[in-house]
């Protein structure tokens, strides 16, 4: 998506990220691919940096990847 320059593309039938979508926003459900468009519609034209946000803050938590940033989630 970055390297492509689509950073507005958020993979709607993406089901892992479909899921990183429902914990961040506090959903009940996983949005199905529709669902997943009409919550994102506000984040245009960053909806691609999001995902790859997601993914990041993902292997971050499961720790797959160190976050350097000196951001820590609030306990």
């Amino acid at each position: 998506l970055r390297g492509l320059g689509r950073l507005d593309i958020f993979p709607g039938d993406d089901v892992g990220g479909q899921t990183r979508l429902m914990r961040w926003l506090g959903l009940e459900e996983r949005p199905d691919y529709e669902g997943t468009n009409k919550a994102l519609e506000k984040w245009s034209p960053y909806r691609g940096m999001l995902y790859f946000y997601l993914l990041l803050k993902d292997r971050a938590e499961s720790g797959l990847i160190e976050d350097s940033s000196g951001w820590r989630q609030a306990s």
